[in-house]
């Protein structure tokens, strides 16, 4: 935003018009002259870059008289009632110095120009302002408020004798055709602004009756409350009769404005007025200050992480920086949060082009996830990542995204986290996880086997494939297999290794277990011989044995004989048998013979 501070611009008084009125000064009368007159104003004359400049002329060829009041008096030309201001007691005007009818000054309070030669396409413009009527006195800045406390204007054609009303300003802002109007007056209450309680210009053109070649104007107020109140100013008097073949110009533009120009960079405006059936003519020229227009951007809101630092800058080459920090250089260094301001100047005189701009940094606390060294562990463990700030989000290898974990399994697992806000200042941490319960190994603490017999020694567990398992013989396998051993003792261990180790061991006799079948059995009660026992039968599981009568009749049969046959209920006698010796893996031997039964 560009804050401007007008310069009002110092009317010029060219040395003819100062001829003029001196002249008019000492004869009282003025007859019209031919001169020419211009001056430029503009709203300001110091402007920044990309705001709009008003310019305007003012003048013609043919002025009898032109007053703005910027040399403190009331003009060569004009006699005005004692007491009048020339400070600006109540605020700016229009031009540098206006003329102020305060409480210095009695009634009638009045300013009258000396006589001169007036015809009827003649023109009278002036700025005028009421002040706001305040309802009491004591200042010199107090508005007039009654009917007939307005100000006339008026002309004389006898020399002051009588006087004319061409228009009166009545105090509730009406325009009255003449002096006293109180039709339709409206009360004017204390503080109310009127249409005459701003400056404002007025023209009027010089009625047919004032045409004449002695003619007086004059601004007359006819009453007052008291010197302590209805005061009103006047500014830029101009007197013209304007020459039909004048022409004028401001800027390149026909006429005399106002115009509204955009410039870029510093520049000069000129206006021109011309006579171009006399060749009289007159040129000004206002230029215009243009500073450079400050565009600053910081940037969208940013964050960092905790131990970074943010450099901000506005841009080089402005003539003031101010931080909200207090810091004055270009460039600003941050390691703390919190919202930034900046303002940079560009100035000229008194006049200040700015631009601002706000930013919102933060810097993010760093995550750190530690999930410790790989681990075995014999029960389900917890994994933990949580960090002291709640905004985390975090993402687990099995696509948990809660801060912990309950780990069941052996593998791999990761988890990374990361501000949820910013998605900055991230960590990730990966750990390798056995999980092994503590193996059961429970081999016999003796075997007895025969040699031609195979036995398979187990120290499996539910998942083999988590454990390590070295036997006394190198074997890694979960199973020992002992097959057709030589006769003898083993003593047989084996280690399964998880998250501990676990051992165990077994004593293994192996013998030889020859089969020896008897041909006589004595089943007499007597607890000698009294069952057809092979002998070792017991080592050879599933054997099938049958036996026959003489006739050839089968009387027992046993698919797994254990050598319990105690011939009971069967007569003394030769009988035969067919033994068939299961050595297991589907080798059998049989055996023929007879066996004798004597009780």
């Amino acid at each position: 935003m560009s804050i401007f501070k007008q310069k009002n611009m110092k009317t010029k008084i060219f040395l003819n018009y100062l001829i003029l009125f001196l002249i008019i000064a000492f004869t009282n009368i003025s007859e019209m002259y031919g001169q020419c007159n211009i001056q430029l104003y503009a709203n300001q004359t110091v402007i920044c870059e990309g705001d709009s400049v008003t310019i305007w002329g003012d003048g013609g060829c043919g002025f009898l008289m032109s007053n703005d009041f910027n040399t403190g008096t009331p003009g060569a030309g004009w006699v005005a009632t004692t007491g009048v201001d020339f400070t600006n007691p109540c605020g700016n005007g229009p031009d540098a110095i206006y003329m102020w009818m305060g409480d210095n000054v009695p009634i009638p309070r009045t300013l009258t120009t000396v006589p001169f030669s007036v015809s009827t396409d003649c023109e009278i413009s002036f700025w005028l302002r009421f002040e706001i009527q305040h309802g009491g006195g004591g200042t010199t800045c107090e508005g007039p408020d009654l009917a007939g406390e307005g100000i006339s204007l008026q002309y004389s054609i006898n020399g002051g004798t009588t006087w004319t009303d061409i228009a009166y300003f009545r105090p509730d802002g009406v325009i009255c055709p003449s002096y006293p109007n109180t039709t339709g007056f409206v009360a004017v209450g204390a503080g109310q602004s009127t249409p005459f309680t701003t400056w404002a210009q007025y023209n009027f053109p010089v009625p047919p009756g004032a045409a004449s070649p002695n003619t007086m104007f004059r601004f007359r107020q006819h009453v007052y409350s008291d010197l302590d109140f209805d005061h009103w100013g006047l500014d830029m008097v101009n007197i013209v009769c304007p020459d039909s073949t004048s022409y004028g110009q401001v800027a390149g533009q026909d006429g005399f404005g106002p115009y509204t120009f955009y410039p870029t960079q510093t520049t000069t405006y000129y206006g021109i007025v011309s006579d171009t059936l006399h060749g009289n003519s007159a040129t000004d020229s206002i230029t215009i200050t243009v500073i450079p227009q400050p565009e600053i951007d910081l940037g969208p809101d940013t964050a960092a992480c905790e131990g970074e630092i943010i450099s901000l800058s506005p841009g080089q080459g402005y003539d003031e920086y101010h931080w909200s920090t207090g810091y004055t250089n270009a460039d600003l260094l941050l390691e703390m949060s919190g919202v930034y301001s900046v303002t940079v100047t560009n100035s000229y005189d008194d006049v200040s082009c700015f631009d601002s701009d706000t930013i919102t940094v933060v810097f993010v606390p760093n995550v750190n996830i530690d999930l410790g060294q790989d681990t075995c562990s014999k029960e389900m463990i917890i994994l933990d990542a949580t960090q002291p700030n709640s905004n985390i989000s975090y993402l687990w290898s099995t696509e948990s995204k809660n801060p912990i974990l309950q780990i069941p399994n052996s593998g791999t697992y990761w988890v990374s986290a990361i501000d949820s806000t910013y998605h900055i200042c991230g960590d990730a941490d990966t750990i390798n996880v056995r999980i092994i319960p503590d193996a059961v190994v429970s081999l016999p603490s003796m075997i007895t086997m025969c040699s031609h017999e195979s036995y398979i020694l187990s120290a499996s567990q539910p998942n083999n494939n988590i454990y390590e398992f070295i036997w006394s013989n190198g074997s890694t396998e979960p199973v020992y297999v002992i097959n057709t051993p030589d006769a003898g003792i083993y003593d047989i261990s084996v280690k399964v290794i998880g998250c501990d180790t676990v051992y165990g061991s077994t004593n293994v006799i192996v013998e030889n277990c020859e089969v020896i079948i008897p041909n006589i059995i004595t089943p007499n009660g007597d607890g000698i011989n009294d069952h057809f026992y092979i002998t070792n039968v017991e080592f050879y599981p599933n054997s099938e044995i049958k036996i026959y009568n003489r006739w050839g009749k089968l009387v027992y049969e046993n698919s797994n004989y254990q050598g319990d046959w105690d011939a009971s209920n069967f007569s003394d006698g030769t009988y035969y048998y067919i033994f068939k010796l299961n050595y297991g893996k589907g080798k059998i031997k049989e055996y023929n013979g007879t066996i004798s039964i004597i009780k």
